[in-house]
């Protein structure tokens, strides 16, 4: 793997994993939500009770990894938040808020 400026020379238009990872883990879910519903409302229309309970199954899945992923976040945020606020740091702080803000919206449906 190249690092370094040579790396920067070479990809300067690859964003960082960072970057590019947390919105795409986000669609990743609903995507995973969005294909459950498909699979359990195509084995309702073609009257497949097993497909349809598979899908039903993948959906619980997916909506409580979502959740619990966002819960997660949300508690991060504000553990963040609260480390930010003792150390008087106030970037912390925002990035904090901004976690823990992005955790409570994942939570609904």
């Amino acid at each position: 793997m190249v690092k370094g400026p040579l790396a920067k020379r070479l990809f300067p238009l690859v964003p960082r994993a960072s970057a590019r990872g947390r919105k795409n883990r986000t669609m990743n879910d609903r995507l995973d939500e969005l294909k459950a519903t498909i699979k359990s409302c195509a084995g309702r229309l073609i009257g497949n009770g097993r497909l349809e309970r598979g899908g039903q199954a993948d959906l619980a899945l997916a909506r409580a990894r979502r959740k619990t992923k966002s819960v997660l976040r949300q508690v991060g945020g504000s553990f963040k938040e609260g480390l930010g606020r003792m150390t008087h740091h106030e970037r912390l702080v925002a990035q904090g808020n901004a976690d823990r803000l992005h955790g409570q919206a994942g939570q609904s449906d």
